[in-house]
C-alpha cells in the first residue's frame, strides 16, 4: 500500500496533544509547523482553538489526519507529504484553516499527524466535512499516480463491493483492550468457539476455559461473561461463533448465572493477582526501560526548567529597566524644571503668593499625569508577564500530563509482554470431553437430516404426475373455437337491485291531470 490514510473529526485536544507528545511511544517527536494559534506548542494551540470553538455549537471542533506510508516503497519526503496535505486541504476545504503538523518515528519508520481546526476564522462556523473517506481514497491515487508509487489491490477504482476487504467488527474499546493485552479478539473468539464445539458438557467447558487462562463469572448486562488471564471483561455469546444466547443457558444449565461470582470481583482478583506477579518483574527487568525513560524526561524538565529561568531573568530585566526609565524621566522633568526658573522681573511676580500658588498647582497636575502614565506602564507590563507565566504554567501541566502517560505506556508494554510471556504456558490443551460428541445445534440439524432423508436402500417412490391444468394453456383449435361459438349465448343474470328496477309495475299508472285553478 502506498499510505493508510486515517482521520475523524474530534474533540478534547489535550488528550490528543499528549498522546501526539508521547515520547516512550515513539522514538521521535517533532513538532514542524503550528499555524493560526499564539502559544507555539500543542496544548496552548488546541486550547485556543477549543475556545473559539465554544463560540458556536460544534462540538467535534478538530479533523485529525494520520499519514502512514509504506515502509516497503521508503520514506516520503516533507515535500511529498506537504504536496499530499496540500490536496487533502483543498479538498475537504480545509485550505487556511489553523493546523498542526507532527512528525513521528516509530519502530524507524516515520509517519505525520495533521490536526486542523474545523471554525473558520472570523466567521464562527464550522467546515462542513462529509464523506471525507471516500475524498481521502481519490487523493492518495491521484498522489500515489502522480509520484509513481504502487497502490493494494483493495485500492483500485470501480471496485465491487465483493471485492472490497470485509470490514474489522473492532470497537475503540476492544482496540484499547487489545493494546493493553497483546491478544487479538480474533484470537480470542478462535480460542472460546473451540472449546465450545469440543465441548459437550457444562462442566468440560468451564474447565476448558479455566485451562484456557478464562474464568466463568456472572455479568452485569449479560447473564455470562469472561475475565481473561489480564482482567479483562468480555461478554461470552460475542466470543463464540454460531452460539446464541438461548444455546448457552442450555449448555450452563448446571451453572446458574445467579450462582456465579460477578465480574467486578474475579476482575479485582485477577488483577492483583498480576500486580504481585509483575510487582518482581518491573524490578528485575524494566530497570533500563525506567532508567530511560526518566532521563529522557529529565532531558525534557532540565530544558523546561532552563525556558523558566530564562523568562524570569526576562521579566526582572524589563521589570528593572522599567523603574530605571520612570525614575530618569522623572530627574529629566526636575531638571527641566529648575533649568526654566524665572529670573529678574518674573521671579518678582512669582514671589507673589497668587501666582507661586498657580504654578505649584501645574506642577502638581503635570506630576500626576506622570505618575498615571508610569502605572498603567507598570500594569500593562505586570499583565504581559503573568500572561506569559501562566502559559508557562500550562506548559508545565501539559508537561506532566505527558510523563504520566509516558509512564503509563512503559507499565502497559511490561503487562502485555508479561502475558505474552505466559502465553504458551496459558494455551488451551485438549478438553475433557469426546470430540466425537456433536455441538447441540449439529445434533439437532443431523436429526432434521434423519428425519426428513429418504432411505437410500429402499427403491425410490414412483414420481407424481401433475394432475391440474398448466397455468399457461395452448391456444385451442380451430374446431372447439367454432363450437365455442355455435353454444348459445346465456343472458346474465342482473343483480338484486337492478333487477327490481327492471320489472314491469304490477299496476297501470294514472295519467296525471292538471289541478283546476280556484276562484279568488
Amino acid at each position: 500500500m502506498v499510505m493508510i490514510p486515517k482521520a475523524s473529526q474530534r474533540a478534547n485536544g489535550q488528550q490528543l496533544a499528549i498522546h501526539l507528545l508521547n515520547a516512550h511511544d515513539n522514538e521521535r517527536v517533532d513538532v514542524a509547523h503550528i499555524r493560526g494559534a499564539i502559544a507555539r506548542d500543542l496544548p496552548g494551540a488546541f486550547e485556543e482553538w477549543h475556545a473559539v470553538s465554544r463560540a458556536t455549537r460544534c462540538k467535534k471542533y478538530l479533523y485529525s489526519l494520520s499519514i502512514n506510508p509504506d515502509p516497503k516503497q521508503g520514506a516520503l519526503t516533507r515535500r511529498q507529504y506537504k504536496d499530499y496535505i496540500a490536496r487533502v486541504e483543498k479538498k475537504l476545504g480545509l485550505a487556511g484553516q489553523p493546523r498542526a503538523i507532527v512528525f513521528h518515528t516509530k519502530e524507524g519508520r516515520e509517519h505525520c499527524h495533521v490536526v486542523w481546526s474545523r471554525i473558520i476564522p472570523g466567521q464562527l462556523k464550522a467546515v462542513q466535512i462529509s464523506h471525507d473517506r471516500k475524498s481521502l481514497q481519490t487523493i492518495t491515487r491521484r498522489f500515489a499516480k502522480d509520484h509513481g508509487l504502487a497502490l493494494p489491490d483493495n485500492m483500485r477504482e470501480n471496485m465491487s463491493s465483493k471485492e472490497l476487504p470485509p470490514p474489522q467488527n473492532i470497537t475503540l474499546a476492544e482496540k484499547q483492550q487489545q493494546e493493553r493485552t497483546g491478544l487479538s479478539k480474533e484470537d480470542r473468539v478462535r480460542t472460546i468457539t473451540k472449546i465450545w464445539q469440543e465441548t459437550a458438557t457444562a462442566g468440560a467447558f468451564v474447565e476448558g476455559l479455566r485451562q484456557a487462562g478464562y474464568h466463568l463469572a456472572r455479568g452485569d448486562s449479560v447473564p455470562y461473561v469472561v475475565v481473561d488471564s489480564s482482567g479483562e471483561i468480555h461478554s461470552l455469546p460475542r466470543q463464540i461463533e454460531g452460539a446464541r444466547t438461548r444455546d448457552i443457558k442450555a449448555r450452563l444449565v448446571d451453572y446458574p448465572a445467579n450462582d456465579l461470582a460477578p465480574a467486578a470481583a474475579i476482575q479485582e482478583q485477577v488483577r492483583h493477582r498480576l500486580r504481585t506477579e509483575i510487582t518482581s518483574r518491573f524490578n528485575r527487568n524494566a530497570e533500563a526501560p525506567f532508567i530511560h525513560l526518566r532521563q529522557t524526561q529529565e532531558t525534557r524538565r532540565t530544558a523546561f526548567h532552563a525556558r523558566l529561568a530564562a523568562l524570569k531573568e526576562k521579566h526582572q530585566a524589563e521589570r528593572t529597566a522599567m523603574s530605571a526609565r520612570q525614575k530618569d524621566r522623572l530627574l529629566r522633568m526636575r531638571e527641566l524644571r529648575l533649568r526654566d526658573n524665572a529670573t529678574g522681573f518674573m521671579a518678582i511676580l512669582c514671589a507673589i503668593p497668587g501666582i507661586r500658588t498657580l504654578i505649584a498647582r501645574r506642577h502638581r497636575k503635570h506630576d500626576l499625569s506622570f505618575l498615571n502614565e508610569h502605572r498603567k506602564e507598570r500594569r500593562s507590563l505586570i499583565a504581559c508577564q503573568r500572561a506569559e507565566f501562566e502559559d508557562v504554567k500550562r506548559q508545565a501541566r501539559a508537561i506532566r500530563r505527558v510523563e504520566k502517560r509516558e509512564l503509563r505506556s512503559l507499565k502497559t508494554k511490561i503487562h502485555r509482554d508479561f502475558l505474552q510471556a505466559r502465553l504458551p504456558a496459558a494455551a488451551p490443551v485438549a478438553c475433557p470431553a469426546d470430540p466425537a460428541i456433536p455441538h447441540p445445534q449439529q445434533a439437532e440439524k443431523i436429526a432434521d437430516f434423519v428425519i426428513n432423508a429418504r432411505d437410500l436402500t429402499q427403491p425410490a417412490a414412483p414420481r407424481r404426475t401433475r394432475t391440474t391444468p398448466p397455468r399457461h394453456r395452448k391456444p385451442p383449435a380451430p374446431d372447439s373455437l367454432t363450437a365455442s361459438f355455435a353454444r348459445p349465448v346465456e343472458t346474465p343474470s342482473l343483480r338484486p337491485v337492478f333487477a327490481k328496477a327492471a320489472r314491469p309495475p304490477d299496476k297501470a299508472i294514472a295519467p296525471h291531470v292538471p289541478r283546476p285553478d280556484l276562484p279568488g
